[in-house]
């Protein structure tokens, strides 16, 4: 977040239109939202009364974005949210919710941080071919469970004696090679059957 010794006040006129007072100029909502995502601290104030308008504003903000598509409270959710309303519930929830949220956040940034080291890292490449190399196991068992072997493959070969690690895993690509054949072999021949 900016730091700001005090936040921008904002007022809000009878015609619903709204006053920056740090620019002097009139701004909308779009730019509000800006200034939620820069980190910007601001107050909206009613320009008669004075009141505090702030959660009504970034509540019509989440209202914007969610009529553009941006859905991300489910019908169900808001149905909950606005039960609440009307049930006494203790003010803690608010703070429960917000204390979800910025946990929320916070993992995302970390998750975020992780991802990028990993991809970063010298060991990069060699961490995604392990995913590669366990997706495509994971690929070939889901599809020997599917599908019945075919009487006339060939039956597996015995196995190789130990290798060096860039032969093995060059018989490895070559192996996923012969495997890949095998696949589209059968699935051609499954195609042709039906």
């Amino acid at each position: 977040m900016t730091e700001a010794a005090d936040p921008i006040i904002i007022k809000k006129y009878a015609n619903r239109r709204l006053y920056n007072t740090a620019e002097g100029s009139f701004v909308t909502l779009a730019d509000l939202h800006e200034l939620v995502k820069q980190g910007v601290a601001f107050v909206v104030q009613d320009v008669k009364s004075g009141d505090d308008l702030t959660a009504s504003v970034l509540a019509q903000i989440v209202a914007e974005e969610e009529n553009k598509g941006h859905n991300m409270f489910s019908a169900d959710y808001l149905r909950q949210i606005i039960k609440l309303y009307g049930d006494g519930t203790p003010p803690e929830l608010a703070s429960y919710l917000e204390q979800s949220i910025n946990y929320f956040s916070e993992n995302q940034e970390q998750m975020t941080k992780q991802f990028n080291q990993m991809i970063d890292g010298d060991e990069a490449m060699e961490k995604w071919a392990d995913i590669g190399r366990q997706n495509l196991e994971l690929f070939q068992k889901s599809m020997a469970a599917f599908t019945a072997p075919d009487q006339n493959d060939q039956p597996s070969p015995e196995p190789a004696p130990e290798k060096s690690a860039s032969e093995d895993e060059a018989s490895e690509v070559d192996q996923l090679r012969q495997d890949l054949a095998a696949m589209q072999a059968r699935l051609d021949k499954l195609s042709k059957d039906s």
